[in-house]
């Protein structure tokens, strides 16, 4: 399993704020958890994420996230986006593996 990969294997729990802006009208705190797990004989993580706000869940996501020849890939859906987003392609930057798109939802 590429090292890179295998660092984000476990299960997190942090909290978020959500500043006031366009997608809610006041700030927000939440709660959230992370799990992501080793699949398809270790050539992939996937992970499933949480936001929690008062006890109920607001937002839920599905990561897959691979590594080949080529270099790093990650297919992220989730319970707000109106289309499957375009695969954000992963680099290697001062030891932290950094995702980047585009796509006709703005840059991520």
């Amino acid at each position: 399993m590429n090292e890179s990969l295998e660092a984000m294997i476990g299960d997190f729990d942090g909290e978020e704020v959500m500043h006031a802006g366009a997608w809610v009208p006041e700030e927000v705190r939440a709660t959230s958890r992370l799990t992501a797990r080793a699949a398809v004989g270790g050539r992939f993580i996937t992970s499933d994420y949480e936001q929690i706000v008062e006890g109920k869940v607001t937002f839920s996501g599905h990561g897959v996230y691979g590594h080949d020849d080529i270099g790093y890939s990650m297919y992220w859906f989730d319970s707000m986006s109106p289309a499957f987003t375009t695969p954000a392609k992963g680099k290697l930057r001062d030891g932290a593996l950094i995702f980047e798109n585009e796509s006709a939802q703005g840059h991520g």
